[in-house]
């Protein structure tokens, strides 16, 4: 993708098929959005099963990696903290979908 930097000058972010190790491993295309309680992370991963597939968060990032018919990689680092033991993923026609809640960070009371 191209965008333009803080100084004004053309940065270009490379996406897709990124050779990372000797062996191919492609970088999967994905989407984060963030809602007003929960992030939303899909992520295009043709070509393998569901099991052949691990995902691991962290407060602040997630990483996927998936080895079967194809070999695929990608960490996303998170725009806010997030709650790891609320993360639900499904993966349907090469297609997973990640939702994870946001992490409380304060909130209002009422005084009685």
């Amino acid at each position: 993708s191209l965008s333009r930097g803080s100084n004004g000058k053309p940065v270009v972010r490379r996406f897709g098929d990124q050779n990372l190790e000797k062996e191919r491993i492609r970088e999967p295309l994905s989407d984060v959005i963030e809602k007003e309680n929960e992030i939303d992370i899909t992520m295009e991963v043709p070509g393998v099963e569901k099991d052949d597939m691990d995902v691991e968060v962290t407060e602040n990032t997630v990483h996927v990696s998936a080895k079967g018919g194809q070999k695929y990689y990608k960490e996303i680092k998170l725009p806010c903290s997030v709650n790891s033991s609320t993360t639900r993923a499904t993966y349907k026609n090469g297609v997973l979908s990640i939702t994870i809640k946001k992490k409380e960070t304060g909130r209002k009371i009422r005084v009685e």
